[in-house]
């Protein structure tokens, strides 16, 4: 739980030192974790997708479409930021139990798509989706939260 607080701060609080991205970001089938008392972990598929695009009535130049079954949410509270260095690797034990065949060493940076953002300042209530990119701008893996609930991006 300690990791969790620590990106969800880290994410909400620390904007200053991190550039700001051009290309949309999207999560298509969310799944959030769950690990029984074993330890094993699975993923539960939540039916909801998100698509953040740049749009002049976004708060921060961006919106998100939320989508799940047939409604669609749109919120306009929203931005897209890339984290460098010691701010990417603050992910880095969420991408090794939500992504385990992901090698770390190959992720350069990490695209930020925070979603409902006064929500996330306040008591992390919005969505997050983290883009883990190679040098080369490989995307190597997508991970998600929705409010408490952590996961990955469907397939």
């Amino acid at each position: 739980m300690n990791i969790i607080l620590s990106v969800l701060t880290l994410f909400a609080l620390t904007s200053s030192a991190v550039g700001a991205a051009s290309q949309n970001l999207s999560c298509k089938n969310i799944e959030l974790v769950q690990q029984d008392d074993s330890g094993k972990t699975s993923f539960s598929p939540t039916g909801i997708s998100v698509s953040i695009e740049k749009s002049s009535d976004g708060k921060f130049g961006y919106k998100a479409l939320i989508s799940s079954g047939n409604q669609t949410v749109v919120e306009k509270d929203v931005k897209i930021e890339t984290a460098l260095g010691n701010q990417a690797t603050q992910v880095k034990e969420l991408a090794s139990v939500m992504l385990p065949t992901m090698k770390w060493e190959e992720v350069h940076s990490v695209r930020v798509g925070n979603v409902g953002v006064s929500a996330n300042l306040q008591d992390a209530g919005g969505l997050y989706i983290f883009e883990l990119v190679s040098a080369k701008g490989t995307v190597l893996g997508k991970l998600a939260t929705v409010g408490w609930g952590f996961g990955r991006c469907g397939k």
